[in-house]
């Protein structure tokens, strides 16, 4: 058989004879290209650059073929075969010395994880003697020197690998003689020359150890201009002062104190894959806390982690419970703690020293070499857990607390959520089995959502539920659905999720667990430090400062920065201990929480709608701090932040008896939900502002104001009728109270309804008095307001001229003034006027005003409602393109924010530019889509004006029969109202 032997000058060997193969460098080359892939095939490409490398000749291939066929007259021929894209060396690995290096290594690996260190020493010391000089000697070129680079690289790290594993079987002498020679050749290879030196110190030659350390500082100074690392110095040091941790001891078999994995471990794949990569890693000991609130399931992921981890420190596996939330016993002090660890590496009782200190350096002197996995369970702080760190890099630690281990340095954190809902069903499942939540997976879901996916209470529900053969899963969901019964249903006859948030909620001082009981009291879902300070009376920043310790203890969590939230079960348990604070203490904190968001959303409302009445006392109690709302910006971002607080507040205010706070929030929420298109949620806000404002001892203006504030919302809906009815109710009020200035507003309103019904003489009388009134009270938002809808109605009517009378006054009613809704939705009106009367420029331009100010106060409805005006006034000077542009645009914004009597414009708008174009599918599409809508909130002259284009467009389709039906329903309303589209049908 033959042997290729590339460790050294090339040898081959034949019949235990070496045999030569001729001496040029082709052949030679070719050789090696082949032998570093015995048994796959190389491509001819792969060989011509292994001989020539970047100046192949054009008869490369040719004389790749001639150096083949000349080695097949050599021993080497028969294995020699020829493929199709190249040439395979058919030998095994064994015929191949660096083949069989390469195993060595591979086979000193496994016994490494085995934790079999004589194999380790014995395998390594085999390969290394295949050895006899560097690797493809005498070859050259590029490839082959990198194949020699490559080999050289793993050369020096078995060499390495057999020295540490030699060292700890004591052969101290074995490592001196083989790194004596190697550690001169290659100075800048410090761990080399840091075993060597541990070698002469442990063989009783201390001097010479020091000699070889100055003599590489020496030669790295020389050759690199470098010092030597800190890990050669330091070992140098303590080389110096004769370190105890230096000596060597014997090797005690290994021993796992882990406990028991758990079977049929679920979930948590990310977070299993992160502990096992980080723990393998090496040069530096690898050290990770799993936190997170209590029975989420840190024990149970840190153990399976260490158990799968276990073959790769088979010097032991280390377990401490440091009891840092126990409810039988106080946590485990440090010293305790390292009294176990000592023990768990063999040390016995006596040998233990006195202090903690010395304990601790005992502790890393034992740990020093080993590959020891430590696990520290349920710790309580960094300093407990500080002293026990092992001090070898070759050992991992897993910690587990509910705390947030901020003190230790280099730690790496892997906190815990509850379960993903799949996994915490797949759990649930396994637990009660397959056959019982079969076709049942609603139910399944419910039952692990009751649980909050949390793995302790899911274990304890579902092993109840598997106790009970005879309840089904409806049962017992309906069991956890009821506050009175599921804490016991979270519970066993020693354990339960209740008692764990209690011994989370006994750790915390005073003060934290004084804001915790405060927080159960908050009716919404999130909390932050303005919150938490009206709740417990104290400044901001102490109250921010006790919702981060209470983040760190996992009895909150930050979904985002400055925002906190409680999981629904830890909510439950918050809620339990708030009956530690007397009657007064809740009632205090109540009504400072209430205070609190009346006032900021008083001023919030003012921001986004400064003309809006103040109705109502002021907050009783107002807070401190809150956040500054000097923008409408800022004020529909605090809303958007706060409107689902809000809300459930209002209706707990409503609920016990705070009767103005349960009318005047949700009314203060209603301005933004409007102003923000949430137009169902809008509606079911002032509905229970109304509702709440009907109780007793509430302000008389109340139930008037939130009438009038819900009109709006019906309005924006399309429930016309409704929002005339609310307004109706609330004018009966304000004429009661002989409310003068309510009065004529609600009457501004009324007008604004009746417009779009579409009864546009008495909008054009009611418009008209409601300007006068406010004209004499110097309030130009309304006063606008009114004429808007005056000049709108008689615009309807066909009385462009008395319309466009208006002009001066608008101008002189707007000269000077900021932007404001008022502004632009006056100067549109307007501007329809002039287009009406066939002045299109006029009209752009007043629109481009009308849009700038929407723009600027971004009002989106009115930006929309400008746009679409716009487009039509383009339409008519032929300006097609950038008409649907407009239009199309406006269509888009309405999407977001709708409002159907927009949306049924803006669709007939875009039907009559389509239709002119020729577009008449297109356009055929958009008037149906009006007439729908329409038809839906009864908005008669947009479905008769959808109508009347359908015809039209029928009529150029050919459709004359048809055409002539929607014509005529569209003649009927067109009668019916009374505008001057009758005459043009």
């Amino acid at each position: 058989m033959v042997q290729l032997l590339f460790l050294g000058p090339l040898e081959i060997w034949a019949a235990d004879r070496q045999v030569a193969i001729g001496t040029g460098a082709k052949s030679l080359r070719v050789l090696a290209a082949l032998a570093a892939q015995p048994q796959r095939t190389v491509s001819v490409e792969l060989l011509v650059d292994a001989v020539w490398e970047d100046d192949p000749p054009p008869t490369a291939r040719k004389q790749i073929q001639n150096a083949i066929s000349a080695m097949r007259a050599t021993p080497i021929g028969p294995a020699l075969i020829a493929r199709q894209s190249g040439y395979l060396l058919d030998v095994t690995r064994d015929q191949v010395d660096v083949s069989r290096f390469e195993d060595y290594l591979t086979e000193a690996d496994r016994a490494v994880k085995a934790g079999d260190v004589p194999a380790v020493a014995e395998t390594l010391q085999a390969g290394l003697r295949l050895w006899r000089g560097p690797a493809f000697a005498g070859i050259g070129g590029r490839h082959a020197e990198a194949l020699a680079a490559r080999l050289h690289e793993q050369r020096l790290s078995a060499v390495t690998q057999w020295a540490q594993a030699t060292l700890e079987l004591g052969r101290h002498g074995a490592v001196v003689e083989e790194l004596t020679a190697l550690a001169e050749q290659v100075p800048t290879r410090e761990p080399l020359t840091g075993l060597l030196m541990l070698a002469l110190y442990r063989s009783g030659r201390g001097a010479e150890a020091i000699i070889c350390y100055h003599h590489t500082r020496q030669r790295l100074a020389d050759e690199l201009g470098i010092e030597p690392s800190q890990e050669l110095r330091r070992l140098f040091e303590q080389i110096l002062t004769s370190d105890p941790a230096l000596a060597h001891r014997t090797r005690r078999p290994s021993r796992n104190f882990l406990p028991r994995d758990v079977a049929g471990f679920i979930g948590r794949a990310e977070e299993l894959r992160h502990l096992v990569r980080a723990a393998m890693r090496e040069g530096a000991i690898v050290i990770q806390a799993v936190d997170g609130m209590a029975g989420v399931g840190k024990t149970a992921l840190a153990v399976h982690a260490a158990h799968q981890l276990a073959a790769q420190f088979p010097d032991g596996q280390l377990f401490v419970d440091l009891h840092g939330h126990g409810s039988h016993r106080d946590p485990l002090t440090s010293e305790e703690a390292l009294e176990v660890l000592l023990r768990s590496v063999g040390v016995d009782e006596a040998q233990l020293p006195p202090d903690l200190d010395q304990k601790a350096g005992l502790w890393r002197s034992e740990s020093a070499g080993r590959r020891l996995i430590v696990m520290l369970d349920n710790a309580s702080t960094s300093a407990q857990v500080r002293p026990l760190l092992p001090g070898s890099a070759q050992c991992a630690v897993l910690i587990t607390s509910r705390h947030r281990l901020v003190g230790l340095d280099s730690v790496q954190v892997v906190s815990l959520d509850p379960l993903a809902p799949a996994d915490a069903m797949a759990m649930f499942t396994r637990i009660v089995g397959a056959a019982r939540t079969r076709s049942e997976a609603d139910l399944v879901l419910e039952a692990v959502r009751r649980c909050g996916f949390l793995p302790l209470a899911i274990g304890i529900v579902a092993a109840r539920m598997r106790a009970r053969p005879s309840w089904t899963l409806g049962h017992l969901v309906q069991r956890l659905a009821d506050e009175a019964l599921r804490p016991g249903l979270l519970a066993t006859d020693d354990y339960g999720v209740t008692a764990a948030f209690s011994l989370s909620y006994r750790h915390l001082h005073h003060d934290q667990q004084h804001l915790y009981r405060l927080l159960g009291l908050h009716p919404g879902t999130e909390i932050d430090r303005y919150h938490a300070a009206a709740l417990a009376g104290i400044p901001t920043g102490r109250a921010e400062q006790i919702l981060e310790e209470l983040c760190d203890a996992h009895l909150l969590t930050s979904p985002q920065a400055g925002h906190y939230r409680f999981h629904d079960l830890v909510r439950e348990h918050a809620r339990g201990t708030a009956a530690e604070e007397s009657p007064a203490q809740h009632a205090q904190a109540i009504q400072r929480l209430l205070d609190y968001y009346l006032h900021v959303s008083e001023a919030a409302a003012a921001q986004i709608s400064p003309w809006r009445r103040q109705i109502g006392p002021p907050a009783q109690h107002p807070p401190g701090e809150w956040p500054q709302l000097s923008s409408v910006d800022e004020a529909v971002a605090w809303f958007e932040a706060e409107h689902a607080n809000l809300l459930p507040l209002a209706r707990w205010a409503a609920e016990h008896s705070h009767a103005q706070h349960g009318w005047q929030l949700p009314r203060n929420a209603g301005t933004y939900l409007l102003r923000c298109g949430h137009l169902t949620a809008g509606a079911t806000a002032l509905r229970a502002a109304v509702a709440a404002a009907e109780q007793p001892g509430s302000d008389p203006r109340a139930r008037a104001a939130c009438l009038a504030n819900l009109s709006l919302i019906l309005r924006a809906l399309g429930d016309h009728q409704a929002a005339l009815q609310c307004l109706q109710q609330s004018l009966d009020h304000a004429r009661a109270t002989q409310d003068r200035e309510g009065e004529t507003a609600l009457l501004t309103s009324i007008a604004d309804i009746q417009v779009r019904l579409c009864a546009y003489h008495e909008a054009v009388d009611i418009s008209a008095q409601a300007i006068e009134f406010f004209r004499g009270q110097d309030n130009w938002v309304r006063e606008s307001s009114a004429l808007s809808l005056h000049i709108d109605a008689l615009v309807r009517l066909g009385r462009h001229g008395e319309a466009i009378q208006a002009a001066p006054h608008v101008f002189r009613l707007l000269e000077g003034r900021p932007s404001h809704r008022a502004t632009g939705l006056l100067l549109a009106r307007l501007a329809s006027a002039y287009s009406q009367q066939g002045d299109q420029e006029t009209a752009q331009d007043l629109l481009a005003r009308a849009i700038e100010a929407a723009r600027d106060t971004k009002d989106r409805i009115s930006e929309a409602d400008c746009l679409r005006r716009l487009a039509r006034a383009l339409h008519l000077t032929g300006q097609a393109s950038q008409a649907l542009k407009n239009a199309t645009e406006a269509l888009d914004i309405l999407a977001e924010s709708p409002d159907a009597v927009d949306i049924v414009e803006t669709h007939n708008v875009l039907g009559v530019i389509h239709h002119s174009q020729g577009r008449h599918r297109q356009a055929l599409a958009h008037y149906q889509q009006a007439a729908s809508t329409a038809a839906k909130v009864g908005y008669r002259i947009g479905r008769a004006q959808a109508l009347g284009g359908t015809a039209h467009t029928l009529d150029a389709l050919g459709d004359t029969a048809n055409a002539r039906q929607h014509r005529q329903e569209a003649l009927a309303i067109f009668i019916e109202l009374d505008v001057p589209e009758a005459a043009r049908q």
